[in-house]
């Protein structure tokens, strides 16, 4: 996926539809995996796709993300249940995905 980002953002062409439409899915089901290096690899793979994106779509994506890991403020709830908590691959690949969207 990164190779073939990186071809297109280099080429500085857009990023054809029926790619950019099935990243973010595919990106989500992939974070989550036990193996280092795929989490790693989708990472950078959002983070070539993230920079030929307009920012409407990259605040999208950083508000997806932010939604993903559960985070919901509330002034009213100062305990945090374990069972609401995200898995910790998924965090840490979400954690991840915010860092290099925010850089």
């Amino acid at each position: 996926i990164t190779v073939i980002l990186n071809q297109y953002v280099s080429d500085s062409k857009c990023i054809p539809e029926s790619i950019g439409q099935r990243i973010l899915p595919t990106i989500f089901q992939l974070i989550c995996h036990p193996q280092l290096s795929i989490r790693e690899t989708t990472v950078k793979a959002l983070t070539v796709y993230i920079t030929s994106c307009n920012t409407h779509t990259v605040t999208s994506t950083l508000h997806q993300v932010i939604t993903l890991l559960g985070y919901k403020p509330s002034t009213h709830q100062l305990e945090i249940s374990t069972d609401s908590l995200v898995e910790a691959y998924k965090a840490e690949g979400l954690l991840k995905i915010c860092s290099s969207i925010i850089k």
